[in-house]
């Protein structure tokens, strides 16, 4: 596995470890490629532990859905809903298998609207927003060509956001994320801190 699939799983172990399979994920996500696909009432999931907006190296699909995904060749006026999502932990899949990760690619125009899934997640993402009390962002900048972000992030509002925490290698980012959340539908008086490492934001955390 290579490192980027590590980090893309890293924290993913212990919260399946202890929760399960679809707790941390989706409800509807399967155990096993073999798995029934019924749902019973119990299953279901409000609260999700990990919203993993770009898929995951453990979520598996049929190749033939992720090129679906990455090509968008559908044409239905509705999110297109992929027939069959499971967990595997197995290494990835080899390119000419028959099985891939549903995880996007970095693309000009990513089909999140178009696939129901991913949809999904956003939606619940957009919800979050409006309800967290402390925001930490983790080594992401920001950066322009990610439309979908950039719209996520600039419109929500939350008059619950108590304490904002920026952990990149560049100072100039904290910036960036200030003059995108200190505007009108934001809690003015929350708190905000930086850290240059993620070692230096878990020592602060030790210190809470």
């Amino acid at each position: 596995m290579s490192l980027a699939s590590l980090m893309n799983v890293l924290l993913d172990r212990h919260f399946v470890g202890k929760f399960g399979v679809r707790k941390p994920y989706f409800d509807r996500l399967k155990e096993r490629k073999d798995s029934s696909d019924r749902r019973a009432k119990e299953d279901k999931v409000e609260n999700l532990l990990l919203l993993k907006l770009h898929g995951s190296v453990n979520w598996m699909c049929e190749t033939s859905e992720l090129e679906r995904v990455i090509t968008g060749t559908g044409t239905e006026e509705k999110p297109y809903k992929i027939p069959s999502i499971w967990y595997s932990k197995k290494k990835v899949p080899k390119p000419d298998d028959k099985e891939s990760p549903l995880i996007i690619p970095p693309l000009p125009v990513k089909p999140i609207t178009s696939i129901e899934i991913f949809r999904w997640l956003w939606t619940r993402a957009y919800e979050y927003l409006h309800e967290a009390k402390e925001l930490v962002v983790c080594g992401y900048s920001l950066p322009d060509t990610d439309r979908m972000a950039l719209s996520l992030f600039s419109n929500f509002e939350n008059q619950h956001l108590e304490r904002v925490t920026v952990v990149d290698k560049d100072p100039a980012v904290l910036s960036k994320w200030r003059q995108l959340l200190r505007r009108k539908g934001i809690k003015k008086d929350a708190r905000w801190s930086y850290c240059e490492t993620f070692e230096e934001y878990t020592e602060q955390l030790e210190l809470i």
